[in-house]
């Protein structure tokens, strides 16, 4: 097993620059919920390194448990991070393991256990923990709880690099963070007309928006409600731009302009098309994760046609999903 050495773990702890980098958010003991791009494990770890380095990517376990405040920060300050997000992606298979789990796990070695008799074996103490795994199954590093975003980044750059300083996630966080939040499923196209025939979400959103950055962090990260948006081709406009797109119905026009025509006044506006491109309905306003996912599902599920009226559908799919025995918080 690799360690961090006590120099490194200095460098990582005690950097001037990571100061204001340690503060922690607010944790109100609701569920906290993986984002939706971790891996969907059998947790045969086997079969998950064969994948990993299929892709050219190194296995990350994530070590949780509920009413944890560290992991609530760990997937809010860190793994839903704007610039992290999309490396982590990209360079880890991330499998998350829940502490007292019953969950059955098998290790490359063919031991079997239980996520939590797992967790008693490697004698993991705190949560979050992050174990990550060399190819052949051994351990290449093991973090024990809670780092701030400057210190994961040296995490992921010495995992996947043995350095500490100069690295690939070092570099992002240090870029400008104007963009608007990055999401892989997002569409390059800036013509509507060509999407017809399929169900359309378009986002309105603008550089700097909080509010948008929130609706990425805290409802379509959670995979109840990506599961809703699989059945759409989701499109982002930035609101303040005057690059024309083109309208389902062909018409050419600015996002800029288009906003004030549809009289949006609050972002992000989330517009919901059926398949022959009229707009069958606004998500217009603050909401959380489950209004999104229930005005995605009225639209994909056509449920405006036996209720008109959304609120009607609202209190319908509650319903249904309490009598499949899922608990369902409106306020979340």
């Amino acid at each position: 097993m690799r360690f961090l050495t006590a120099v490194l773990m200095l460098v990582l702890a005690s950097s001037p620059s990571h100061a204001d980098s340690t503060r922690l958010l607010k944790f109100d003991g609701a569920e906290i919920e993986s984002p939706y791009w971790f891996k969907e494990s059998f947790l045969e770890f086997g079969d998950d390194l064969a994948e990993a380095a299929e892709s050219d990517k190194t296995l990350m376990l994530y070590f949780h448990q509920a009413g944890c405040p560290y992991c609530f920060n760990m997937i809010q300050q860190n793994f839903l991070d704007p610039q992290l997000a999309p490396f982590i992606q990209k360079k880890f298979d991330v499998v998350a393991l829940d502490l007292w789990g019953d969950r059955d796990v098998v290790l490359p070695d063919g031991t079997e256990l239980t996520e939590k008799t797992l967790a008693t074996h490697w004698k993991i103490q705190y949560t979050p923990t992050l174990i990550f795994l060399n190819p052949d199954g051994s351990i290449n590093l093991r973090i024990d709880g809670y780092r701030p975003k400057p210190v994961f980044s040296q995490v992921l750059d010495y995992v996947l690099s043995g350095q500490t300083e100069g690295g690939l996630a070092q570099a992002l966080i240090q870029q400008s963070n104007e963009d608007m939040y990055p999401e892989a499923f997002l569409l390059e196209t800036r013509d509507l007309s060509s999407l017809k025939g399929q169900l359309t979400a378009v986002m309105l959103e603008y550089k700097g928006c909080d509010d948008c950055e929130s609706l990425h962090r805290n409802a379509i990260a959670r995979p109840a409600v990506y599961e809703q948006l699989e059945p759409y081709q989701v499109v982002r406009f930035d609101a303040a731009s005057d690059q024309p797109l083109t309208l389902p119905d062909g018409t050419d026009i600015t996002p800029s302009r288009w906003v004030k025509e549809l009289g949006v006044n609050y972002y992000p506006t989330t517009l919901l098309f059926d398949e022959s491109g009229i707009e069958r309905f606004r998500i217009g306003g603050y909401v959380q994760s489950f209004h999104y996912a229930t005005a995605l599902e009225y639209v994909s599920a056509k449920g405006y046609e036996k209720f008109p009226e959304f609120q009607r559908f609202l209190n319908d799919r509650a319903d249904r999903m309490r009598e499949k025995g899922t608990k369902v918080v409106i306020t979340e």
